[in-house]
């Protein structure tokens, strides 16, 4: 067999094997990313409830609202200005 056609040969058998040990890697890389999302759910879809402003309005994300208990209930506000205004108003309102 002509030495050319050997090296051709050789060289078509190198690439094939590393396309394939590439093939390899990718799969293992993509079981090992599949596992820890499953181990971590809340990191591949973080969801944060978005809450209303009850003096503005205004939608914010429940980790970024500012809290007030009434009553025990949790009342979320977008800013100090707006939760100052709030209880400035609920202290004024009869009842």
């Amino acid at each position: 067999m002509p030495f050319l056609i050997r090296v051709a040969l050789v060289v078509l058998a190198l690439y094939v094997l590393w396309r394939a040990c590439g093939r390899l890697l990718r799969s293992l890389d993509m079981r090992s990313q599949q596992r820890d999302r499953a181990d971590h759910p809340e990191q591949l879809h973080p969801v944060d409830e978005l809450v209303q402003d009850p003096v503005c309005k205004v939608y914010v994300p429940r980790r970024e609202a500012i809290v007030l208990r009434r009553g025990g209930e949790p009342l979320y506000f977008c800013s100090d200005k707006c939760r100052d205004h709030y209880v400035q108003q609920d202290g004024q309102q009869p009842g």
